[in-house]
């Protein structure tokens, strides 16, 4: 498992210059951009944050309302769409590279984090 994990995180490393499963290394670099005045790549970072807060916040709320019933079958499909957003959205975007799509990607893909 630790090692999937590290996986996930050197590929989101590497393609979105951001952590999959750990925040502190989103924190530290949400902070650093931040002392250097570097607002666009710290609100980047401040938005995996804020996003994945929202996603465990949610996944919360859905195992309190699913009670005994398993949570990780009941959320795996949505989970599964939101990778095939991410993926669907990233060829598209490097199909039809311009500058203004590659801003657009590094909006789109804090939200689909929530996943």
């Amino acid at each position: 498992m630790t090692a999937a994990t590290g996986w996930a995180d050197i590929g989101c490393m590497i393609r979105y210059s951001a952590f999959a499963g750990m925040m502190t290394g989103n924190s530290l670099f949400a902070t650093v951009n931040l002392s250097v005045w570097n607002w666009q790549a710290a609100l980047f970072y401040f938005s995996v944050l804020a996003f994945y807060s929202i996603g465990v916040g949610a996944y919360h709320v859905i195992d309190l309302a699913l009670g005994t019933r398993s949570t990780a079958t009941a959320i795996a499909p949505v989970i599964f769409l939101l990778f095939l957003l991410c993926d669907g959205t990233d060829l598209l975007i490097s199909y039809h590279h311009t500058w203004a799509q590659v801003r657009y990607e590094r909006i789109l893909h804090p939200l689909i984090s929530i996943g």
